[in-house]
């Protein structure tokens, strides 16, 4: 007796990209480049900031041929519908681990430190129309021994050469988000600027160890961001 084997195939209606409405589907959060900035009084030479992010050390995004820069640009990812990030300036913070497990990281109770919090907000123009996007900067205290929240941007410098942060807006149909851009004191010399710089990275070593590199690269923003971020 012969077998009749009997094949059936289906045949997609719908554009393949559509499929995961048959049930498949997969959480997935866009993600967008956040630039930011740290703004000095002078030019001073091309060197190395201490920046960390999320277990990240995050790459100054500069030409290696300028040897004298006054803007530092940096970059970093986070998913697109992040409504708030903090952001703390501190000469020093130390690392919490337990079972070789990093639990946090916080800044010794005798170490000077700004710490930020910022809000997602609209901006509008004249006629009170959104014209943009802007983060809203409030400076407060460390809560609970002074610990750093996870979504802090992290900058090892002295907080006492730190003026402030400076908002920027972005375009509402940007593909980036522009950082608050932070802003060293007119009235520091260069001598203390380089002192400084020598103490954080003397502070950043622990750090190091435990942030992988960000490769993240401020090239693949799009004109009207990085035109946001030096305006």
């Amino acid at each position: 007796m012969k077998k009749i084997i009997i094949i059936t195939m289906i045949f997609l209606t719908q554009p393949i990209q559509n499929i995961y409405s048959l049930g498949f589907a997969v959480d997935y959060e866009p993600i967008a480049i956040y630039l930011g900035s740290i703004k000095f009084p002078m030019h001073i030479r091309n060197t190395h900031l201490n920046l960390f992010y999320k277990g990240k050390k995050l790459s100054i995004d500069i030409n290696n041929k300028e040897k004298e820069l006054r803007l530092f640009p940096y970059s970093l990812e986070e998913e697109k519908s992040n409504q708030q990030f903090h952001m703390i300036i501190c000469s020093e913070c130390k690392i919490a681990s337990k079972d070789n497990t990093v639990q946090y990281l916080y800044v010794p109770s005798k170490v000077d430190y700004k710490f930020y919090t910022l809000n997602a907000a609209r901006s509008y123009n004249e006629k009170k129309e959104i014209n943009g996007y802007l983060w809203t900067c409030t400076q407060e205290q460390l809560l609970d021994d002074n610990i750093i929240p996870d979504n802090t941007v992290i900058f090892i410098f002295d907080a006492n050469l730190i003026e402030g942060l400076q908002v920027k807006s972005w375009p509402h149909n940007s593909n980036a988000r522009v950082l608050p851009e932070i802003v060293i004191k007119n009235t520091v010399s260069k001598k203390d600027l380089y002192d400084a710089f020598d103490k954080a990275s003397l502070a950043a070593l622990p750090l190091n160890t435990i942030h992988q590199r960000n490769m993240t690269c401020i090239k693949q923003m799009d004109k009207q961001s990085i035109l946001s971020m030096k305006s």
